[in-house]
């Protein structure tokens, strides 16, 4: 029997409305070679903590190269950067990107890559029916 915890929903959820678009796809594709996320950005993305819910979901590995911390968010995780951790994620500062496997899904900061394109559509047409309904 599955178990999902109500902190499970709550994190689907928002992996839905906040990188709803750039990640759907590889929620609701199979990516069987894939074990392992590797992104960059801000230590308070959205995108890194839709793309840590995503690994959770997935039970991939995720790793995050961000450029500097803020030494109190490093000693007081809060926000995104807390959820992250939280999820499993593992954070790298002050280092270079690794070379990219065959196992690996590299996103781009944000999300910004053409597989973003189906969930762009995704959305698209929830607005227009939402448009029509008003």
């Amino acid at each position: 029997m599955l178990f999902i915890s109500s902190v499970m929903i709550y994190s689907m959820l928002i992996f839905l409305v906040i990188k709803h678009e750039n990640f759907i796809t590889f929620l609701h594709h199979d990516f069987p070679l894939i074990s392992k996320i590797i992104s960059y950005g801000s230590a308070q993305s959205n995108a890194m903590y839709s793309l840590s819910v995503l690994a959770k979901m997935r039970g991939w590995e995720f790793e995050y190269y961000i450029s500097h911390i803020a030494t109190y968010l490093k000693d007081n995780p809060h926000g995104n950067y807390k959820a992250s951790l939280d999820n499993g994620m593992k954070i790298h500062s002050d280092k270079k990107l690794p070379n990219m496997t065959k196992e690996t899904l590299f996103i781009e900061e944000g999300g910004r890559q053409k597989e973003a394109k189906f969930g762009l559509d995704i959305l698209a047409e929830e607005i227009g029916s939402w448009t029509k309904r008003k």
